[in-house]
């Protein structure tokens, strides 16, 4: 389990790798969300010979059919009388989801290569 091994803490990754990560997480799941599939993950490993980290999208799968569209009307009815929002949710709220939980579990740590951009008019303080 990713929040076990990680304490719960994020997972600091160089800044040409966060960036990395995050154009694959985006185009990755702007594709899922185009076909309407759904209830996928993330799968971490290290590869320790090459000192690298693994990641890839994995899961069910899962169409957002009439069926799940069937199904997240009914989760959805305990919302109404104040409950917690449906599990079920379609395509694109569930790629904004998967996107969130990925900026949140890996941080970008910079190092001496790191550029640091800030607003000429608003120079960092001294």
């Amino acid at each position: 389990d990713f929040l076990e091994f990680t304490g719960g803490r994020p997972l600091p990754l160089t800044d040409l790798a966060k960036a990395a990560f995050h154009i694959s997480i985006q185009n990755d799941t702007l594709f899922l969300s185009v076909i309407n599939v759904l209830d996928y993950s993330i799968l971490v490993g290290i590869d320790e010979e090459r000192n690298e980290l693994v990641v890839g999208i994995i899961d069910f799968m899962r169409q957002y059919d009439i069926l799940k569209q069937v199904e997240r009307m009914g989760k959805s009815i305990p919302m109404v009388v104040g409950q917690q929002a449906p599990t079920i949710i379609q395509p694109p709220l569930y790629k904004a989801r998967f996107i969130n939980a990925m900026e949140r579990y890996f941080m970008t740590v910079p190092n001496k290569w790191t550029k640091i951009w800030y607003n000429s008019s608003n120079p960092p303080p001294i």
